[in-house]
């Protein structure tokens, strides 16, 4: 064989080894090679997610931070200092590593701190039980964030894909008896329930918007609805008790009109719109109109929405998550007259809710325009035609009504 091709042959054997190495040892085995720490577990075994000592540089000076020099407050502003490395709100490198390890040894620390606290009376059991089920995330989280002098050193770890839903509902139904424990607390300390509650309401969030529950296994859908219920409902009473929300009890208060709000915000294109060519640019819309129809008959079971109302939000939230068509609009708006109707002299209702039920429905009168019904069968425009006059009046005279609360109408 020539020199140049048996050359070529060993480059590409080498090259071809060190990407296998470095796939084995991943970005975290590029840090430890970088800082001289121990390597993995010769059997292979996992490393354990518990309170484990960072790893120190090789003559560095001695931290200042000790457990029992820290106290709550210390204890809160690690947590969110922890979250906001690992989220990457700091960035791609969040610190130096002496950085680093000075933050990876508070939350070594940590263990023995919240111990120490809940002891001493400054947390409550259920505070301190909370703040232990983050702690292993928030290590985890850290320990994968490299320091500024790895900056120019790439490594390859093939992994496979977490899916963000199903961690952030393990999590939810590993914290929901605690967080019903602090719920029940007679005594409350606002620094330490916000901290913990940040966490529960992103993974809430996470679990309610980014999968609705029809997407769920047939099987799992009521153990998942009861985790999302139970959350939601400790949440709310919490946020009352911290006065981060109104006590008022209104409609617009409560966590579940705001998604429903927030999602049909997101689909004022094809209510103000022609819905026909803005369908195609709502990008999850569908799945997010699901979620909203969910939300919406939470409310109507609590009795935060009328039954017409909690109705016609579902009909509206079905029929802009198709395709439009004016066949589509007409069965829609038959369907809601009845409703309709009965919202202009029904007691109880509530203006939010009544706002966008008539912006939905007037997004069905323009798909029942002359120019839309022209090219359809005569029988369906006749009809269609008929329907749509019927629409507009009652729509006329719900708005009537509501004319005080409902800017823009009359």
């Amino acid at each position: 064989m020539p020199l140049h091709a048996l050359a070529k042959t060993w480059l590409s054997r080498a090259a071809g080894a060190g990407l296998a190495l470095l796939g084995a040892l991943g970005p975290a085995a590029c840090e430890r090679i970088s800082r001289g720490a121990p390597s993995p577990r010769p059997d292979g075994g996992a490393r354990p997610r518990g309170p484990v000592a960072p790893a120190r540089d090789a003559g560095a000076a001695p931290l200042a931070t000790r457990e029992h020099d820290r106290g709550a407050a210390d204890l809160l502003a690690t947590f969110r200092e922890a979250r906001e490395v690992g989220s990457g709100q700091r960035g791609p490198y969040p610190f130096d590593r002496k950085g680093k390890q000075r933050l990876e040894l508070r939350l070594f620390e940590d263990d023995g701190l919240i111990d120490r606290l809940a002891t001493a009376g400054e947390l409550t059991p259920s505070e301190a039980g909370l703040l232990q089920k983050e702690l292993p995330d928030l290590r985890d989280a850290v320990a994968a964030m490299r320091p500024t002098e790895l900056r120019n050193v790439t490594c390859y770890s093939p992994r496979p894909l977490p899916d963000p839903v199903r961690q952030s509902l393990t999590r939810l139904e590993q914290r929901l008896p605690l967080l019903e424990q602090l719920a029940r607390s007679a005594k409350l300390r606002p620094e330490v329930a916000r901290v913990v509650l940040a966490t529960i309401e992103r993974d809430l969030e996470t679990v309610e918007r980014e999968r609705p529950l029809g997407a769920y296994p047939a099987k799992e859908r009521p153990k998942v609805a009861a985790v999302r219920e139970q959350v939601r409902a400790r949440v709310d009473e919490l946020r009352l008790r911290l006065g981060d929300r109104k006590p008022t009890g209104g409609l617009e208060d409560r966590a579940d009109w705001q998604v429903v709000a927030s999602t049909w915000t997101a689909a004022q294109p094809l209510l103000l719109g022609d819905r026909l060519k803005v369908f195609q640019r709502t990008y999850g819309l569908p799945a997010r109109l699901e979620a909203a129809g969910e939300a919406a008959r939470r409310l109507a079971a609590a009795g935060a929405l009328t039954k017409d109302e909690a109705e016609l939000l579902a009909l509206e939230t079905r029929a802009l998550a198709k395709m439009p068509h004016p066949a589509t609009s007409y069965l829609t708006i038959q369907e809601a007259l009845p409703a309709l109707r009965r919202l202009v002299t029904a007691p109880g209702l509530h203006p939010p809710a009544v706002r966008l039920i008539v912006a939905a429905v007037e997004s069905e009168v323009m798909m029942l325009d002359d120019a839309k019904l022209a090219v359809q069968p005569a029988d369906l425009a006749r009809e269609a035609t008929a329907l749509r006059a019927t629409a507009v009046a009652v729509l006329s005279q719900v708005k009537t009504r509501f004319a005080a609360v409902m800017p823009g109408t009359k």
